[in-house]
């Protein structure tokens, strides 16, 4: 019974998901997205496959194919907008900002939007978009900034604060995040550079499993 019951919610979900978000969403029957109480925004557009569970995302984002981001994360884009490139993983209470308040005036209170009543963008300013490129890994409680680009490949670990530009490839950590080493060698980053591996078709992301599920050995080098 109870497996019926979870059958019956879930094709309920899929179609609710459908019929709500498939104006900025694209959709496809053999990878679904998964939207679960959720708070999403009418600016925000999507890709396939996305998994977004127990999350808020506002404002001027773009989410790629294959993102997954989960509970207690906030992604706000106020100005410029946020985009997450596919295949990147966001963990539980990360907060992902593009605006700040304004600090040069008498108050840093939004009065123009709450007493005159008039638009938030006169009371926030931007360092610029944010930019998650593919495969990155943000792990939980962590905060990314205003105007930062989070390199291919990357991973951020749990509860850092980045603060700049993250170079491809990276493992960062702390408060403010420091590079702790390259995720792989400079041979194995050539490969995947060169591969584009994040650009293939469904049909050939299937047909290459060995490359997916391999672990890649890390050299050696003097640099470290």
């Amino acid at each position: 019974m109870k497996y019926i019951l979870k059958k019956i919610y879930n094709c309920f979900l899929e179609k609710y998901t459908f019929f709500k978000y498939h104006k900025n969403f694209s959709f496809d029957k053999n990878y679904k997205t998964v939207i679960k109480n959720s708070i999403i925004g009418k600016k925000v557009s999507g890709n396939i496959g996305l998994k977004l569970i127990g999350c808020e995302i506002q404002g001027n984002v773009k989410l790629d194919r294959f993102v997954s981001i989960n509970k207690n994360t906030k992604i706000l884009g106020g100005i410029y907008g946020i985009r997450i490139k596919a295949f990147s993983s966001i963990g539980q209470n990360v907060f992902i900002q593009e605006n700040y308040h304004k600090y040069e005036r008498t108050s840093t209170y939004h009065f123009n939007q709450n007493i005159y009543k008039g638009k938030l963008e006169e009371d926030i300013y931007s360092k610029g978009k944010i930019v998650i490129e593919e495969d990155v890994w943000i792990g939980s409680n962590s905060v990314i900034l205003s105007g930062i680009k989070i390199g291919r490949g990357s991973i951020i670990g749990a509860g850092s604060v980045v603060t700049k530009d993250v170079e491809e490839y990276s493992i960062m950590g702390g408060n403010p995040a420091k590079l702790l080493k390259k995720r792989f060698d400079i041979q194995t980053i050539e490969i995947l550079e060169k591969s584009k591996w994040w650009e293939w078709d469904i049909k050939k992301l299937k047909t290459n499993r060995e490359f997916f599920l391999k672990k890649f050995e890390r050299r050696n080098e003097s640099s470290e």
